[in-house]
């Protein structure tokens, strides 16, 4: 059935194999998007209600460089929630979303020992598969619609409304500051 329904949403792309395979990679990438996206914010929303470790705090700590880095959070957030550890294989980074007297700054988990623990993330994760042409120009252009893309990356946000409220409590900050 859902072979069935693909084909048919790709039906307009059959006469151009180039358009087909691009038009697959976007609906692949808009599935791999979403996945990773609910699953950050899973992460996320349940770090910040455990009491025990792992806590939000020790999420917003936990770096991705290195395979070994990403091995850890994988073990780290398999104590909150299942989770592929492939996953993170096209995660390049996570930044995490701070209020200061200076606007909103995004920080890396190295940096985050400075900080209050927060769940406005931002995901960095690879377009693996991009190519350049105009057909795959065309998918990217329908990806970039409601998200950044900048150097074959696209930024996502698992939880937009905790980075309205952090524009909110650092509008206050700053006009407190004043």
């Amino acid at each position: 059935m859902f072979f069935f329904c693909l084909v048919i949403q790709c039906e307009a792309y059959t006469l151009n194999p180039y358009a087909l395979e691009a038009a697959l990679w976007k609906q692949n990438m808009m599935a791999k998007i979403t996945y990773t996206e609910n699953f950050f914010k899973l992460l996320i929303t349940t770090a910040a209600i455990n009491q025990d470790y792992p806590t939000l705090e020790d999420i917003n700590k936990l770096p991705i460089k290195t395979q070994r880095d990403k091995r850890t959070f994988a073990e780290t957030a398999q104590k909150l929630a299942i989770f592929d550890e492939s996953i993170l294989n096209d995660i390049t980074e996570i930044l995490w979303i701070v209020p200061t007297t200076n606007g909103l700054i995004f920080c890396t988990p190295e940096d985050m020992k400075d900080f209050e623990p927060t769940m406005a993330a931002i995901i960095k994760m690879n377009l693996p598969g991009l190519k350049d042409n105009k057909f795959y120009g065309l998918a990217l252009a329908g990806i970039k619609q409601n998200r950044i893309v900048e150097n074959g990356e696209v930024w996502l946000m698992p939880d937009i409304s905790q980075t309205q409220l952090l524009i909110e409590q650092t509008a206050e900050i700053i006009r407190n500051a004043r």
